[in-house]
C-alpha cells in the first residue's frame, strides 16, 4: 500500500487506524508525505507505532505532486503483487484488502486492476446523503465488455480511485505514473487499457469511505486541475494508441467538453477578479456547445468586464416558460 499525505493531520489517526484494522494481514505500508507543514508525517508515524502497524516512511521537503510521490512508493514495494494507492484522509473498511486480493487472485492476469465502490463522507466522517435521504455511493459504471469499456473510459466512466487495487506488474509495464500528468488516476487507467491492451474489473460493494472536503483533488476548487488532467490523458491516448473511428470521435468530443469547461472556469475567475480576458469571453460566447447562461455572461463581459460586475449586483431574475419548461434569464 502506498499511503499519501499532504496537510491532512486532522484525518491521519482515522486513516491509519482503518489500515491497521484490516483482516488480511499480508501487506506492507509505504507512507509518502508530500511536504506537509501541519505535522501529518509525525501523526502517521505515531498512530502506526501505537497500533503496531509497520510503516516505512518517506517525508519529502516539498510537494512533488501526486504522481511523483506514488512513483516513490512504487519503487519501494518491489516484492508486492498488488498496489493500493491510498490517501490518508479516506477510510478503508476492514474487509477491503482481503476481498480485492481474493478477487484479483481468481481472475485472468489480463485484468490490470479491480475497483470497488465508495461511500461518500463529509469532513466529520458523516455519510453524505441525497435529497431523499439516501446515502451517496460512488460506483464504477464502466462495462466489462472490452470494446465498450474503452468507450466508457473515454467518456468518463472511471474506476473509483480510492477503491482500486492494481497489479504491480501492470503499473511497471506502463512505466509507473506519468509525472507530467496533473493527477494520477485517469491517465493510469487509459494507458493500462489503451497502451497495454489490458482491462479493468468491477467488484460491487462498498470497500472505502471517500471523504469529500475542500482539499480533495476532486473538490470544486480544483475543477480546472481535473479538466487539465482529462485533457492530458486523452491527448496521450490520441497520439499513442491504436484507436477505432468511434473512439477517436469520442475523444474529440470529450476534449471539446473539457476545453469548454476550462474556458468557463477562466471566465468565472476573470469576472470575480475583474480581470477577464476578452479573448476568453469571446471564445465562450462563440461556442454553441456552452450553456446559454455562460454565453450570455461572456457576451456581457466582452464590452466591459467592470461594468458587467457592477451590473451583477442589480441582477433581476425573470422566470419565463418556453415549451412548458421553466428557465431563469439574467438581465
Amino acid at each position: 500500500m502506498i499511503l499519501l499525505s499532504w496537510n491532512q493531520a486532522r484525518f491521519c489517526a482515522d486513516g491509519v487506524a482503518a489500515i491497521a484494522a484490516q483482516r488480511f494481514r499480508d501487506f506492507e505500508v509505504v507512507a509518502i508525505d508530500n511536504g506537509s507543514v501541519d505535522g501529518s508525517a509525525e501523526l502517521i508515524a505515531a498512530s502506526a507505532a501505537r497500533l503496531g502497524l509497520p510503516v516505512r516512511q518517506v517525508v519529502n521537503a516539498e510537494n512533488l505532486g501526486i504522481c511523483a510521490a506514488l512513483n516513490q512508493g512504487l519503487a519501494m514495494v518491489s516484492d508486492s503483487d498488488y498496489v493500493v494507492p491510498f490517501a490518508v484522509d479516506d477510510v478503508m473498511l476492514p474487509s477491503r484488502l482481503g476481498l480485492q486480493v481474493d478477487f484479483l487472485d481468481s481472475i485472468s492476469p489480463d485484468a490490470a486492476a479491480v475497483t470497488g465502490d465508495a461511500l461518500l463522507i463529509d469532513e466529520a466522517g458523516v455519510p453524505m446523503r441525497d435529497g431523499s435521504g439516501n446515502e451517496l455511493i460512488y460506483r464504477a459504471k464502466f462495462s466489462d465488455d472490452s470494446a465498450q469499456q474503452r468507450l466508457d473510459l473515454i467518456n468518463g466512466l472511471h474506476p473509483v480511485a480510492p477503491a482500486v487495487m492494481i497489479r504491480r506488474d501492470a503499473l511497471i509495464a506502463i512505466g509507473g505514473y506519468d509525472e507530467s500528468a496533473p493527477f494520477e488516476d485517469v491517465d493510469c487507467w487509459l494507458r493500462l487499457v489503451f497502451l497495454q491492451g489490458m482491462h479493468l474489473r468491477r467488484q460491487p460493494g462498498v470497500v472505502v469511505h471517500y471523504r469529500r472536503h475542500e482539499s480533495n483533488a476532486s473538490s470544486p476548487r480544483n475543477a480546472a486541475l481535473l479538466h487539465r488532467g482529462i485533457i492530458h490523458a486523452l491527448t496521450t491516448i490520441k497520439s499513442q494508441a491504436h484507436l477505432s473511428g468511434s473512439e477517436r470521435e469520442a475523444i474529440e468530443r470529450r476534449l471539446g467538453t473539457a476545453g469548454a469547461a476550462l474556458d468557463r472556469i477562466a471566465l468565472a475567475d476573470g469576472l470575480r477578479s475583474g480581470g477577464v480576458a476578452r479573448s476568453v469571453a469571446a471564445k465562450v460566447a462563440r461556442n454553441s456547445e456552452q450553456p446559454t447562461l455562460a454565453r450570455l455572461k461572456a457576451c456581457a463581459a466582452i464590452p466591459s468586464p467592470a461594468l458587467y460586475r457592477r451590473a451583477q449586483r442589480r441582477v433581476r431574475v425573470v422566470r419565463s416558460v418556453t415549451s412548458g419548461a421553466s428557465r431563469s434569464v439574467e438581465e
